[in-house]
């Protein structure tokens, strides 16, 4: 059995599963503009608009208007992630974390004498 196929394999779905969180990041921040321009309050007041608050919440409100949309291609690709690795990787951080400790395992098993490799179990 060929491993090169199967770390190409999760390399891809790390980078995607990645991108997906930066979506979902992006997002997020989409919605910080309104959320400064809510801090004027809900009602701009004529001095507000007069400073052109009121042309600022209105590009963040259409900022804000395509997120349904995001979070479906979002939805699409933890599901299409979930169909091809079996895990939706909705916490990317934290699975990268896992994987990084995994391989560092496995190379805590395997030492390296004289140009021949030896593998050795820890019995529990």
């Amino acid at each position: 059995m060929n491993a090169a196929p199967a770390r190409s394999h999760r390399l891809w779905v790390t980078v995607i599963a990645w991108a997906n969180f930066c979506l979902l990041m992006m997002a997020v921040i989409k919605f910080i503009p309104l959320m400064i321009s809510l801090s004027y309050g809900i009602d701009l007041a004529p001095e507000h608009i007069a400073r052109g608050l009121g042309h600022e919440r209105a590009w963040a409100l259409d900022l804000i208007s395509d997120t349904p949309y995001l979070l479906t291609v979002w939805l699409m690709v933890a599901g299409l992630l979930r169909w091809q690795a079996g895990q939706a990787r909705l916490r990317t951080v934290a699975d990268s974390r896992m994987a990084v400790l995994q391989v560092a395992a496995g190379y805590a098993r395997t030492t390296l004498v004289s140009d021949c490799r030896i593998d050795f179990c820890v019995s529990r």
